[in-house]
């Protein structure tokens, strides 16, 4: 069972074997639970905020969830989102939950 609500209104298919975005991840539990109940090959969660970021990459340290990475990133300043896939981000899923 997914333990998030929301992650479980989604088909599991969805994320099967994918690599996800996950923009405002707060302190990260959907973007590792992407990971640890649907099965995402690798999930990147972005946020604003440093110390839930930094949260997320200890939470993320305790349990043990591999092919996650976090980072502190203002993804709603304008030119953003410009030349990502060239600079090697490509993702097959890009979520934004509140």
């Amino acid at each position: 069972q997914i333990p998030d609500a929301r992650l479980s209104l989604l088909p599991p298919s969805l994320f099967t074997s994918k690599r996800v975005l996950d923009l405002g991840c707060n302190a990260g539990k959907l973007t590792m639970e992407c990971m640890s109940h649907l099965g995402a090959k690798g999930a990147r969660g972005i946020d604003l905020d440093p110390y839930l970021i930094a949260d997320a990459q200890r939470l993320m340290e305790e349990a043990k969830v591999e092919g996650c990475e976090f980072a502190e990133v203002d993804f709603m300043k304008e030119g953003y989102f410009e030349g990502r896939k060239e600079a090697g981000e490509e993702y097959d899923v890009i979520f934004l939950l509140r």
